[in-house]
């Protein structure tokens, strides 16, 4: 009956050794077939370039490569293939002309070839859209007023604004008189809108501040505190400048 038990438990522990290494062998494999085919974000994005999540940055980028970016209000209708990937869309980039349209809630960035429209949407954008603009004849200088829309999905924040190339938010503001060759704004920097929330900017320039006189043309640019800008050429007139 010894020599009986012992056999049995010989078996016993044989049969679970064996069961441990078959369990250790679907194991390996089970890991070895995850850690190889599972996708990796490396992978999955393509190349670097894949970092870029807010849309100035794709912008930047497409410009440097000698793209002009049209801003559209809405997306074309057609044949759509959507790219996964920054890398993707611009890797498949035949035509000089690169198109954009963003809402608070949706933005692409697509080009035609093929009668195809080939599309990408970056998971982040900043966008300010301009609503109105109005350019008053206000002796002793200008008022121009900016009606302004965060138009991208997330926070904004107002970290300049240049009026024919010098810095005025932040230096001047809150000035409802004209400063004698000079300008003003009413905002101070680093003004936060939220998503879909508009603001008004009215911003003073003087006669002859730079030489702006009637007739006079000039750019007014606005940055957000990422890099993201907008400009604007400003016709000084004698009347409305729509």
């Amino acid at each position: 009956m010894t020599i009986i038990h012992k056999k049995h438990r010989g078996i016993t522990s044989l049969v679970i050794i064996v069961f441990m290494l078959v369990f250790l062998s679907s194991a390996s494999a089970v890991y070895l077939f995850t850690d190889v085919f599972k996708p990796k974000n490396e992978e999955m994005t393509g190349s670097s370039l894949d970092s870029i999540k807010v849309l100035n940055d794709a912008f930047n980028d497409l410009e440097k490569s000698g793209c002009t970016i049209v801003e559209v209000e809405s997306m074309p209708s057609g044949s759509i293939e959507l790219l996964n990937s920054y890398s993707d869309f611009k890797n498949s980039l035949k035509t000089q002309t690169v198109y954009c349209f963003a809402e608070s809630n949706r933005c692409s960035i697509f080009f035609e070839k093929d009668n195809k429209i080939f599309v990408w949407s970056p998971q982040k954008w900043e966008k300010i859209k301009l609503i109105k603009e109005s350019c008053d004849l206000q002796t002793p200088g200008w008022l121009i007023t900016l009606e302004i829309k965060n138009s991208g999905n997330g926070p904004i924040q107002i970290s300049k604004i240049y009026v024919a190339g010098d810095e005025i938010a932040g230096i001047n503001f809150n000035t409802d008189n004209y400063v004698p060759l000079s300008t003003s704004c009413t905002i101070k920097n680093n003004v936060s809108l939220e998503p879909n929330e508009k603001i008004i900017l009215e911003i003073r320039v003087s006669n002859y501040y730079k030489y702006l006189k009637i007739g006079s043309v000039c750019e007014i640019k606005i940055y957000t505190i990422s890099g993201y800008s907008i400009k604007r050429i400003i016709n000084f007139v004698s009347n409305n400048n729509n």
